[in-house]
């Protein structure tokens, strides 16, 4: 697990690397102490991977969703620091209607310093591909349902406000989405991310420099941003 702080004018954000695996109990003392640790360093946003409870079993993980949010929430308003979760597996929509067809979302979750949820995004863009590794061939589609509402939330951090546009993992790979957000005025963009090996090889560091560069440039005539997460 390891905490890395960027400084962004009066925002202090951490974003917080894990190795999730399987069990949650675990993954839960590691996302504590990382949030522990941020909030000892002057973090003020705390950013945690995609699928951060849990690596794999996510339907078993989607029945603990409400328990697991609720856990987060109570670290947020214990370290009075904001909290986004990079994503559980969820089995309802925003509206409370079940997934259908035996699905979930891809649920990120903003929680504030009080512990109230603040913003929900459902995951857009789902992981297709082949890929020469041991797992071969990835498809979201077949467990999760793709959301579909762009998301951005105001964090307010002693006197400033940010506009925060979310974004999970595989969204980085459609520049739209981004163009989108900084169009109804993010300032900020996350990115919570489980790449795989060979993915995150070849795609990570290059998609997140096109990302933070439409954060900052926009249409690349526009006025510059303050930064991307």
């Amino acid at each position: 697990m390891m905490t890395n702080t960027l400084i962004n004018e009066q925002l202090t954000v951490a974003a917080i690397q894990m190795n999730s695996q399987q069990n949650i109990e675990d993954n839960l003392a590691d996302i504590k102490a990382a949030i522990i640790d941020a909030s000892t360093q002057g973090a003020q946003l705390v950013v945690l991977p995609e699928n951060c409870c849990s690596m794999g079993r996510q339907f078993a993980t989607a029945e603990r969703f409400d328990a697991l949010s609720a856990t987060i929430a109570e670290y947020a308003r214990t370290y009075g620091i904001y909290v986004l979760a990079g994503s559980l597996p969820c089995p309802y929509r925003p509206d409370g209607v079940i997934v259908p067809d035996g699905r979930l979302r891809q649920v990120s979750q903003l929680f504030a310093p009080d512990g109230t949820c603040v913003a929900r995004y459902d995951k857009i863009h789902l992981f297709t591909a082949t890929v020469a590794d041991k797992q071969g061939s990835y498809n979201e589609a077949a467990t999760f349902e793709p959301g579909t509402q762009t998301v951005i939330v105001a964090l307010e951090v002693d006197s400033s406000v940010y506009q925060l546009g979310m974004m999970v993992c595989f969204d980085l790979r459609f520049p739209a989405l981004a163009q989108r957000l900084r169009q109804a005025g993010a300032e900020l963009l996350t990115a919570p991310s489980a790449f795989t090996y060979l993915t995150g090889q070849a795609h990570w560091s290059l998609l997140l420099r096109a990302r933070v560069r439409q954060s900052m440039y926009g249409d690349w005539r526009g006025t510059r941003r303050r930064a991307c997460v």
